[in-house]
């Protein structure tokens, strides 16, 4: 197929089954009656039984698992990623696809670290989630869920990915840009893999063929080691260097630091924070720098400190989001233990997480 052509919607898919994990969230979260809703067991399971757009053709039959105890996803880490890969690699040949249900806090970070665990998938993942609960008349709960199954059906789609309202994108570049709209989601570097369109009333789902990713050459492994002992820093201008200094010399667990630095990269010459990360990398730290910029790339040649910063060791994240740089560097040095193989591993691309927009055409 083309770059401008369409699914099929009205294709049956009820030879094809799709295995919804759910894990807690909006979505599959029952109204108490008081204003408030909770996460209850076998709610989502019972508001899908009666959603009449699941009985359509082009929709694929389906079964729900519920991840229990179900969470809110600021509880969810390596823990729940793991039982996640876990459920996707026991339903791996049995289910055409799989739809995880999550709340969206922190789904990017999920739909990243999913993207590096399953190593040669051969099925789709499609992560999604609601901003508004089954109770309103306007929730967005139930167009989310059935077009991710419809998704998670496409045979040519072996990635994770993020649904939410009217776009998919590739998981490991997503990010939660807004917490009060329906669209919350965006990827700011790369483009959607797909998109609803009313452009063509008959042909309501237009994919991006060519960005999607090559198909395996392998099967499928999961890697179940993730390092969670890493540091995630903001910087901000004129703030004191001495806290982090602190945390690095009396930490005996710390393994890596994640910081967020301006523009291109660019910190300031003022301060202890240039010794600080000298000190820490010395001390066998893995040091990565991203910017603070949601659009754009890290380039640590553009200026002096920037190079200075490279002479140092401190590793480039190129244009990868925080969430996809952090759940990679976990992923990575649960695999590595040398700081050569952490770097090089960490500057390969292993799921289509970096690469600029004007390298597209190679993917």
């Amino acid at each position: 197929m083309g770059p401008d052509d369409f699914l099929e919607v009205g294709a049956s898919r009820k030879h094809l089954r799709v295995l919804i994990i759910n894990t807690g969230g909006v979505l599959g979260m029952k109204p108490t009656g008081d204003g408030r809703c909770e996460s209850a067991e076998g709610y989502l399971a019972e508001r899908m039984a009666g959603m009449t757009e699941l009985e359509r053709e082009d929709v694929p039959q389906y079964e729900v698992v519920d991840l229990l105890p179900l969470i809110d996803s600021s509880e969810m880490g390596p823990d729940t990623w793991i039982r996640i890969a876990d459920e996707i690699e026991k339903g791996h040949s049995q289910y055409d696809g799989f739809v995880v249900v999550s709340g969206t806090d922190t789904m990017a970070y999920c739909a990243s670290a999913l993207s590096f665990m399953l190593q040669n998938l051969e099925r789709p993942v499609v992560l999604t989630g609601s901003v508004i609960g089954w109770d309103m008349a306007w929730n967005d709960a139930r167009r989310n869920l059935a077009v991710s199954m419809i998704f998670a059906t496409i045979r040519d789609l072996f990635e994770v990915c993020i649904f939410f309202g009217d776009k998919l994108l590739r998981g490991n570049r997503a990010c939660k840009l807004s917490n009060v709209d329906v669209d919350a989601f965006d990827s700011p570097n790369f483009p959607p893999l797909g998109k609803l369109t009313t452009a063509n009333l008959s042909k309501q789902i237009k994919l991006n063929w060519q960005l999607l990713r090559q198909p395996p050459r392998g099967r499928l492994s999961v890697h179940r080691n993730v390092r969670s002992n890493i540091l995630v820093t903001r910087l901000v201008p004129g703030f004191s260097d001495e806290s982090l200094t602190q945390l690095i010399t009396q930490s005996n667990s710390l393994k890596a630091m994640l910081l967020e630095f301006y523009g291109t990269g660019n910190p300031s010459a003022k301060g202890d924070l240039l010794d600080t990360l000298k000190m820490a990398i010395d001390r066998g730290i893995v040091v990565v720098a991203c910017t603070q910029c949601r659009r754009g790339h890290v380039s640590l040649g553009t200026y002096a400190l920037g190079a200075q910063l490279v002479g140092m060791g401190v590793i480039p994240a190129d244009d990868m989001t925080t969430e996809a740089a952090v759940a990679k560097l976990a992923v990575v040095l649960g695999r590595y233990n040398t700081l050569p193989e952490i770097k090089a591993h960490f500057a390969r691309d292993m799921a289509g997480e970096k690469g600029l927009i004007s390298d597209i055409s190679k993917l």
